[in-house]
């Protein structure tokens, strides 16, 4: 991304707000005009004080620049920062994360399953973080200094021609080794950023699952691993910050040299009379003032190098386009009657996408992968109680998250009702589908709160009876009266303060809740101990009742019973009908039964 994408996409996120920037600037122009006075009067004073003025008439001069002074900090500053608060800073970060989340929401759960959570997670951190760093830098750092500089040279022109071509020339030499300083290291500084956040996955992952590192004793070879990959990017960031450092020091002896350049200038002026004394104090305040908010742009130079690194990353992942598209004027067939086809579906993963600016390059996500599913086809009838089988990798899961539009397939056609998938409302299709996955993904709130969820925050709606009707049926009813407080009990992250049965009940209450036309099953009972597996089985038939059934098993003695069985096998459908025939016909399916013998 060039810079003037970067500052093009800077300037939109801040569109709503430019009102509010641009009386902070003029607050920050009054504010340097002000500080132009002080020195000013003291200079006029010393003048006066040499050609032996009245005391009165200096203390007048003095009482003004104490009122200037009382103006300035009183009410110019004050009123900034107020205004920076209540209306910039606090509008300004609620807005940004919003917009990031309404970004992150537009992915489609392909796009959210192939990018590491955690990579993610610290380019949103740091790029929120580095863009009110880059605001606020601007705000009270640069703006104020670019003001000064030209509002103080414009002024040391008006005292003295020579003092000012002075001074004017040390601040263009500088201006010119701040550009080359930063073009040195900028491309540098992008590495670094991007090496500190692949040891942030590290270290993220590490946190995620501490449970599998603590119960494996493997804490010491993951700190031993995280402070290793530390080790390089750390080395890597003190070589850069070091060779910064010298190139600074070098870059501010122009301010040295100017200093000593404006007090010989003002020595030679000031001994053939061509100013006074009043004069080379107001000279050497103002050009002291400009030079020294000079050196401070090494400091800010460097802030905003680091911050400009993760705000692009950040701007890379919100230029990130969806790959599930949403057509304009989708269909809303309404009541789903729950048909499902696939016409010749064939499906490749795309290739792991990290957010990185150098993922950006053309690349071909598809290249050399294997498919996933091929050439797939299928009916499954509503109302239908459908199964699939089939050994691990076969390509059953595929065919639920392409179901689900977490991706779209690479070929062929998915017609729910007789209607392709890609026409339909995509959140109006999942409402009517309810998902028992294999992970039940819990909420750190209440067990009303999770069973409710897909009622878009609607819980209220939801009467007592609906309620115990669903947990009846999922088989909550056997265990929520005794939490603590009912439904309103906090069941913890993950649902902790559930076994892992409670956990696949609450996932099929809350399947339920939202009364789908069809209902997927995936690997329900997996994991589960022989109590827990009957319970679970026993509400499952009474769910898939009167609505399409789709089950994803590995344990056959679960779907024996189904209308329609389909063998999956190295991504393609090698066998479909019922129990009875299967074992008549398919080879695969045959060998499926055989290794599970014992439960039939």
């Amino acid at each position: 991304m060039k810079f003037k994408q970067f500052a093009g996409k800077f300037v939109e996120f801040y569109r709503n707000f430019w009102k509010a920037i641009t009386i902070l600037l003029l607050l920050t122009l009054l504010g340097q005009a002000l500080n132009l006075i002080a020195p000013y009067i003291y200079g006029k004073i010393l003048d006066a004080l040499v050609a032996g003025k009245s005391a009165k008439d200096i203390m007048l001069v003095a009482v003004l620049s104490l009122g200037v002074y009382t103006l300035q900090t009183m009410v110019v500053d004050r009123y900034f920062y107020w205004y920076n608060i209540n209306k910039l800073r606090i509008d300004a970060h609620q807005y940004i994360s919003e917009k990031t989340l309404d970004k992150v929401m537009t992915f489609s759960v392909g796009q959210d399953i192939n990018q590491n959570s955690g990579v993610k997670q610290d380019v949103i951190t740091r790029g929120e973080h580095s863009v009110a760093t880059i605001t606020n830098t601007l705000l009270y750092e640069v703006f104020p200094v670019v003001i000064q500089v030209i509002l103080f040279s414009a002024a040391l022109f008006f005292i003295n021609l020579k003092l000012g071509f002075v001074v004017l020339a040390g601040m263009i030499a500088h201006l010119a080794a701040n550009i080359y300083i930063n073009c040195k290291f900028k491309e540098e500084a992008g590495q670094i950023e991007e090496k500190e956040i692949d040891n942030n996955k590290i270290r993220s992952e590490i946190l995620r699952n501490i449970e599998t590192v603590k119960l494996n004793s493997q804490e010491e070879r993951v700190i031993s691993e995280y402070r290793e990959d530390s080790f390089t990017v750390n080395n890597l960031s003190k070589k850069l910050w070091s060779k910064y450092t010298l190139y600074s020091s070098c870059r501010d002896m122009i301010i040295g040299l100017t200093k000593f350049a404006v007090i010989a200038t003002g020595a030679v002026c000031y001994s053939n009379g061509s100013c006074s004394a009043g004069d080379l104090l107001i000279f050497f305040s103002w050009s002291s003032s400009a030079l020294g908010k000079m050196t401070s742009i090494g400091t800010i130079q460097r802030i905003l190098m680091t911050a400009y690194a993760s705000v692009k990353n950040y701007f890379v992942m919100m230029d990130v386009e969806p790959d599930v598209r949403i057509v304009s004027n989708p269909v809303k067939p309404g009541k789903y009657l729950g048909q499902i086809e696939f016409k010749n579906v064939s499906f490749v993963y795309p290739k792991r996408n990290y957010i990185e600016e150098k993922n950006k390059k053309e690349t071909k996500l598809f290249e050399g992968r294997h498919e996933a599913l091929s050439n797939a086809n299928f009916i499954i009838r509503a109302g239908q109680k459908a199964a699939f089988v089939g050994h691990s990798g076969s390509g059953k899961s595929t065919i639920i998250k392409l179901l689900m539009r977490a991706y779209d397939p690479t070929a062929g056609q998915i017609l729910i009702d007789g209607h392709d998938l890609r026409l339909l409302d995509l959140r109006d299709f999942r409402n009517s589908v309810g998902i028992v996955e294999q992970q039940i993904l819990l909420f750190d709130n209440t067990l009303r709160y999770n069973i409710t969820f897909p009622l878009n925050g609607k819980s209220e709606l939801v009467s007592d009876e609906m309620l115990d009707k669903v947990s009846r049926l999922s088989r909550v009813s056997e265990f929520y009266h005794r939490l603590e407080n009912g439904f309103d009990t906090i069941i913890g992250e993950r649902g902790v303060k559930l076994s892992g049965g409670q956990c696949k009940r609450v996932g099929i209450a809350r399947a339920l809740i939202k009364d789908p036309s069809i209902l997927i099953l995936d690997e329900a009972t997996s994991d589960l101990d022989a109590q827990n597996d009957a319970i679970i089985q026993q509400a499952m038939k009474e769910v898939a009742k009167e609505r399409t059934t789709i089950i994803i098993a590995h344990r056959l003695s679960t779907i024996k019973d189904a209308d329609k069985i389909f063998v999956v096998n190295g991504g393609k459908i090698v066998g479909e009908g019922k129990h009875a025939e299967l074992m008549k016909s398919c080879f695969e399916y045959q060998n499926l039964v055989h290794s599970q013998v014992h439960v039939f």
